[in-house]
């Protein structure tokens, strides 16, 4: 049985999620090496802000909501970058005023999971091996 379009959409979008959850724990274990506890929990909670956003944009847009029409899918598309945005602030808030982490390795590990982007455009446009000889 083959996959909807729909499907084969969703799974090229969690693959970014999934890019993003690498590179935090990637991030998150270096700082923790170099940089010691504080530093490595900083980098983690940097890197889920941006992973947190992203889960909360796939979900409106896979909600069905913009489904009907293109003019309903833009403004689910307007609506979830404006939650995006809000998540994203509120996340990095609260790590820097209640968790009181360290900036540097937070904004970093933010940053870097937006490498995710570009990783998954490359693995779409990267055509798959072949396995014919």
């Amino acid at each position: 049985m083959r996959e909807s379009s729909a499907d084969q959409r969703r799974k090229k979008v969690w693959i970014v999620v999934i890019l993003q959850i690498l590179i935090t724990v990637a991030a998150g274990a270096l700082f923790l090496i170099f940089g010691g506890a504080k530093a490595g929990y900083s980098a983690v909670s940097g890197g889920m802000a941006g992973v947190l956003a992203n889960i909360v944009v796939i979900g409106i847009m896979f909600s069905g909501w913009g489904a009907a029409s293109p003019k309903r899918a833009r403004k689910a598309f307007v609506f979830g970058e404006v939650i995006k945005v809000i998540v994203t602030m509120a996340v990095l808030l609260i790590a820097v005023v209640w968790v009181k982490v360290d900036v540097l390795p937070l904004i970093i590990a933010y940053a870097l999971t937006h490498l995710s982007f570009w990783l998954a455009l490359l693995f779409a446009l990267v055509p798959p091996v072949s396995k014919e000889r």
